[in-house]
């Protein structure tokens, strides 16, 4: 099985983004991603290059949400949603689409990513860990996690 990353492309990806007054659907495959966010912001915070598809020329296998971050000092990058298809999990597609966002961290001269997850997620603390996040911060609902760039230069 062959797996592409692409940019999301709202022409040829109808039907993949279903708006809600404070939600956005995500279509991924037999499950759906959630994204905290009604249209108007949604597009704002992910529009252009922020909504990233793991396609296997049949269909979407996996997705992943992210964006610049400003509000945070230092700017970085928010991993703000990422799903993977039941049938394609243990894969290695949501550690491909992890690597895509630290492509478009460094692209956009940032070093630094960071997301939240549940405590209780074992497949997102695994998928995680193995791409060397750590956790930054605990409350009894979410877990902060980062991940620091290294420099090559």
């Amino acid at each position: 099985m062959i797996v592409t990353i692409r940019k999301y492309e709202s022409e040829t990806d109808n039907g993949l983004l279903e708006f809600h007054e404070n939600t956005t659907n995500i279509r991924i495959g037999s499950t759906t991603m959630v994204a905290l966010f009604g249209k108007d912001e949604f597009c704002r915070v992910f529009s252009p290059d922020g909504i990233w598809l793991a396609h296997d020329g049949k269909g979407i296998a996996g997705a992943i949400l992210f964006s610049i971050n400003n509000k945070i000092k230092p700017a970085c990058t928010t991993i703000y949603a990422l799903s993977v298809d039941e049938k394609y999990r243990r894969r290695g597609i949501g550690g491909a689409l992890m690597y895509k966002a630290e492509i478009f961290t460094r692209n956009n001269g940032f070093n630094r990513l960071i997301l939240n997850t549940q405590p209780d997620n074992a497949a997102a603390l695994t998928l995680f860990k193995k791409c060397w996040y750590s956790v930054t911060a605990t409350s009894q609902n979410a877990l902060t996690m980062e991940k620091t760039l290294r420099n090559f230069r």
